[in-house]
């Protein structure tokens, strides 16, 4: 655990791009290949995203790092749409 808390402590992280924006119903995103690693916070609403083939839900009020040079898809849950 001490390794992970130093790591933690002195973690850098470097925003190149910050956005915020509403998701409609035609959101989802085609299966790609990012090639820097991308943060979702999810403010209000759900959704998901798969990496490889593994399925992590998105959840209001969550915090979610999606790994660079990893396959992925992103989505919107329907039931919160615009």
């Amino acid at each position: 655990m001490a390794t992970l808390d130093h790591l933690l402590d002195t973690l850098q992280v470097r925003v190149l791009v910050a956005n915020r924006g509403l998701v409609g119903r035609a959101w989802p995103v085609p299966e790609q290949v990012l090639s820097c690693h991308k943060i979702y916070y999810t403010y209000k609403g759900a959704g998901g995203y798969t990496i490889d083939s593994r399925t992590v839900e998105l959840q209001a009020g969550e915090l979610n790092v999606l790994p660079a040079m990893r396959r992925n898809r992103c989505w919107q849950d329907p039931r919160f749409g615009l």
